[in-house]
């Protein structure tokens, strides 16, 4: 997903004011579809977990159906959330910075997470580092590499969450 990416066409037409009206009707609408999403979650897993004997299998019958129809229900407001996830960070750009205690590969993995503007997972912070050695023709071990990349990535990902919680930003969490 993105973290914030803005589009320069878009940021002329439309700016996001966390204040405006339409701003927290998508945000009250979130918290509602996600307080939905893990009712119906619930639902669902009751129905799957109940113990049924095969004499009572009309009653069973009738529970599939009504899983069917409750993971319909789960699909649309999933989608729905994506929308208005996607509505709202779609205007929001923010550049992450990379201190890993080598200014080279700093800079350069920065550059590169920066462009994407998507949030990374530790295999592309690692193909990063990795690329970022071969680049400036360094070596290092591999267990160094590993315990670089999982600095790195821990240090983006404080900086998003907390980049999204001074401006509010509203972020799909699903349990």
């Amino acid at each position: 997903g993105q973290f914030g990416k803005e589009n320069d066409s878009e940021s002329e037409d439309f700016d996001v004011d966390e204040t405006t009206s339409d701003y927290k009707i998508k945000v009250n609408e979130i918290q509602a579809l996600r307080r939905k999403i893990t009712k119906i979650s619930r639902r669902i897993k009751a129905i799957q977990e109940a113990d049924i004997d095969f004499e009572e299998m009309d009653k069973w019958n009738n529970l599939y159906i009504q899983v069917g129809k409750f993971k319909k229900k789960h699909r649309k407001y999933v989608e729905r959330l994506e929308d208005l996830q996607g509505s709202l960070n779609v205007h929001y750009h923010f550049d992450v910075r990379v201190d890993c205690g080598i200014p080279k590969i700093s800079k350069f993995v920065e550059d590169r997470l920066n462009h994407k503007q998507r949030f990374p997972d530790i295999e592309d912070i690692r193909k990063l580092v990795v690329k970022a050695l071969k680049h400036f023709n360094m070596g290092m071990k591999e267990g160094r590499i590993d315990v670089l990349s999982r600095q790195i990535l821990l240090d983006v990902g404080n900086q998003i969450q907390n980049y999204r919680k001074k401006k509010k930003v509203p972020t799909a969490t699903l349990r």
